[in-house]
């Protein structure tokens, strides 16, 4: 019922009160209806913040700064600012270039470099974790264009096991209603399909694994993308039906 109330672009009062109304009667307690709430009262910043709250990447973020140390996240955002280059971290991922060509490090390292995207330590690069992200592209075969990355948000939100939801709200508020939600891109307005979008719940419904969680890709970099994909359980990329 969020997703339905969201789908023509905006939240209002009267979808706000009908879906508390529904959850109230059936006793369904979350957090996204009070963020549905701050939508309909535009209070966008607010709404932002909680669905920033529950995303995976800011989890990962907290990992890593316990196991690394503030020194980790420093460097980390003088790479993402431009101001310095990690170079160790950046040749690691540099290094994936002379990977076997269908290796999953290969076709992630076109993906970066086909897109104009920076490594992790590179100017301008983003943290380790977000690499999660754009692995999930590779694997996925999604685009990175604002239609690719509404797809790729739901293969996450199949295959997530924790807050799956998150993902829902964060692709609609970014990508459908404009509302910039994440640090690396602009809102995008319209790009809700939900026939492409169910497809990729599915698909990421129906995998073994959460690439999100206590998945290593360094492990598996050097293998067969095909094969990888057939041992996570990613079903063929296909088009819906008209």
């Amino acid at each position: 019922m969020i997703v339905m109330s969201l789908a023509d672009g905006e939240a209002n009062d009267a979808e706000s009160k009908v879906v508390e109304a529904f959850a109230r009667a059936l006793n369904v307690e979350s957090e996204s209806f009070d963020t549905l709430r701050k939508l309909a009262d535009g209070h966008f910043l607010a709404a932002r913040l909680d669905v920033a709250r529950h995303f995976f990447a800011r989890e990962k973020l907290i990992e890593r700064v316990k196991r690394d140390g503030v020194g980790w996240l420093a460097r980390a955002v003088v790479s993402l600012a431009g101001i310095a280059e990690n170079r160790d971290l950046a040749e690691r991922y540099r290094a994936l270039e002379i990977y076997p060509p269908n290796s999953l490090g290969r076709r992630y390292f076109e993906f970066v470099r086909s897109n104009s995207f920076q490594f992790p330590g590179e100017r301008g690069g983003p943290p380790e974790p977000v690499t999660l992200h754009d692995l999930t592209h590779t694997l996925g075969g999604y685009g990175t264009d604002p239609a690719g990355e509404m797809q790729v948000i739901g293969f996450h939100a199949g295959f997530r096991r924790a807050n799956p939801f998150t993902w829902i709200f964060f692709g609609m508020m970014q990508f459908h209603m404009g509302i910039r939600v994440g640090l690396l891109a602009e809102g995008e307005s319209g790009h809700f399909d939900p026939q492409r979008m169910l497809n990729a719940i599915a698909r990421g419904a129906a995998m073994n694994i959460d690439l999100t969680d206590q998945w290593n890709p360094w492990e598996v970099m050097d293998r067969d993308i095909d094969a990888l994909r057939a041992e996570y359980g990613i079903a063929p990329l296909a088009e819906p039906s008209a």
